[in-house]
């Protein structure tokens, strides 16, 4: 472990980017599990759009500007960085099981089961999401620290 890991958590700066980006997901992540079985009664096609919206849209998103903050703040090696990515592949494989995998176990719907493919769906993003945040640290440690604004 070298110097930058140990100052690189805790109570800086940067580590509230990082709780930002897990309170983020796990707002998302939740928020959408909560809608799916809250919403259930808006009618007929419903499953079809929340799907879209969720596991295409939101939940991406989210990963995404997640693994950036999370990234930018703790600086992770590229091995952290795959392990993260695969996490978000897992919550998100998650989100589907403890919606529409659920739902069809429970016999209130008949879609088909959750395959390994789901899980890039959720590391893709977060991955993408990571390489921007670790780009944007090394940046700003090349840029140096900012002096305060005199104004």
């Amino acid at each position: 472990m070298g110097e930058d890991s140990k100052n690189s958590r805790g109570s800086s700066p940067g580590s509230r980017g990082a709780w930002l980006g897990l309170l983020l997901y796990g707002g998302a992540w939740l928020g959408c599990v909560l809608w799916f079985w809250l919403g259930r009664s808006s009618g007929g096609g419903w499953i079809l759009s929340y799907s879209i919206l969720v596991h295409r849209i939101i939940l991406p998103l989210a990963a995404t500007a997640a693994a950036f903050l999370l990234t930018r703040a703790w600086g992770l090696t590229p091995w952290r960085l795959a392990a993260m990515a695969a996490g978000f592949g897992v919550l998100h494989m998650a989100a589907i099981w403890a919606t529409v995998s659920l739902a069809t176990l429970l016999g209130q719907a008949n879609i088909a089961g959750v395959g390994l493919s789901v899980l890039l769906d959720g590391a893709n993003p977060a991955a993408a999401g990571g390489l921007l945040g670790r780009l944007a640290r090394e940046r700003r440690e090349r840029a140096g620290p900012r002096e305060p604004d005199p104004h």
